[in-house]
């Protein structure tokens, strides 16, 4: 301790190298970025390849009546497999960056110390026309996935629309503003679709039927032609972000309106006649399983402020008055201090 005491400039020299070894450590290159750069050092010549290799693909069925590959496929065959199922549509970003991901994910098993040139060979291979293309998109595609390795902490600790926003500025940036909106397409849509939601749920003054409209405004100016496919797709998801989002609407409605208003949504989601009246059904055996549980929850409240009252063996009488069968599962929770109707429900949801 003396020694450091006496040599203040010997501490401050070490201070400083720590610090730059902590600078050092936490911007060095990952191992992806390193292979990546390595590659653009020293581009690599395309392999040579027999086409005649395909017709040596063998093929079996599973015992689920699918077919599958028998044993390791050559270059060739991986080739020919990737053209048949990406080249329809390889001219758009989003497909090309699907199928890298495939790749990537492949040769991450096979050559994980070159996963990046095995990559680009396949893709390139594959498609000899768009290999610049390629390549450019797995050169920003690797350090976009090093970005988000990177940042994992911070984008987890921000709110959605400012992670959101972070988000579409990184992508322009590394893969250009079109090429990152072709990209990440349905994510923007979907993500205009989720603040249309959280507008609705905010707004005052307006009544159910005006954020119904603005809703499916939303979907029409952000799918197009694809809306209708996609609600069909999605009808249950979206019909339960719809109902959060008007939460506060529908308690203020009494429950002729309620049950209007929730026939009104689910119609405008698709839902046939069969399917409404399922609905009904269910909303109207909701609604007195909360009114059981409410009518339990003051009556429990009135035995314990009774002296002598609130015994076990009374409170499992009148678990058994208002539940019936569910009476021991009811007391399990209450045990563990969960009181299920005791928070507000949510109309139709639950």
């Amino acid at each position: 301790m003396n020694f450091f005491k006496s040599r203040p400039w010997l501490t401050g020299i070490l201070i400083g190298a720590s610090i730059g070894l902590l600078i050092y450590w936490l911007n060095r290159d990952s191992d992806a970025v390193r292979q990546l750069k390595a590659l653009e050092r020293g581009p690599r010549t395309m392999r040579e390849y027999q086409e005649s290799e395909v017709e040596k693909i063998r093929y079996e069925m599973s015992e689920a009546g699918t077919k599958r590959i028998v044993g390791e496929l050559t270059f060739e065959q991986k080739l020919a497999l990737l053209r048949d199922k990406w080249s329809k549509h390889i001219d758009k970003g989003y497909m090309q960056v699907k199928m890298l991901e495939e790749i990537m994910n492949l040769c991450k098993k096979e050559r994980p110390d070159d996963w990046v040139a095995c990559t680009n060979e396949l893709a390139g291979a594959a498609f000899p026309n768009l290999s610049d293309k390629l390549f450019n998109q797995l050169s920003s595609l690797v350090r976009y996935n090093d970005w988000l390795s990177r940042n994992k902490d911070k984008l987890d600790k921000m709110s959605r629309k400012d992670r959101q926003k972070l988000l579409n500025e990184m992508r322009g940036k590394l893969f250009g503003e079109e090429n990152a909106k072709d990209i990440w397409a349905n994510e923007i849509r979907v993500e205009a679709l989720r603040n249309t939601l959280e507008d609705m749920k905010e707004a005052k003054g307006k009544d159910l039927s005006t954020k119904l409209s603005a809703f499916k405004n939303s979907l029409n100016e952000n799918f197009g032609d694809q809306a209708k496919a996609y609600v069909e797709r999605h009808q249950q998801e979206l019909t339960n972000a719809v109902l959060t989002a008007v939460q506060d609407d529908l308690k203020a409605l009494s429950p002729t309106q309620q049950k209007h208003a929730l026939r009104t949504i689910r119609t405008e989601m698709g839902m046939d006649k069969a399917a409404l009246e399922r609905w009904d059904a269910l909303d109207y055996e909701r609604q007195n399983r909360w009114a059981t549980g409410k009518n339990y929850l003051a009556e429990r409240e009135k035995l314990a402020a009774n002296p002598g009252g609130n015994s076990e063996a009374a409170l499992n009488e009148l678990r058994q008055k208002y539940f019936g069968a569910e009476a021991e599962a009811i007391a399990t929770e209450e045990a563990e201090g969960f009181y299920r109707y005791k928070g507000e429900q949510r109309i139709g949801l639950e």
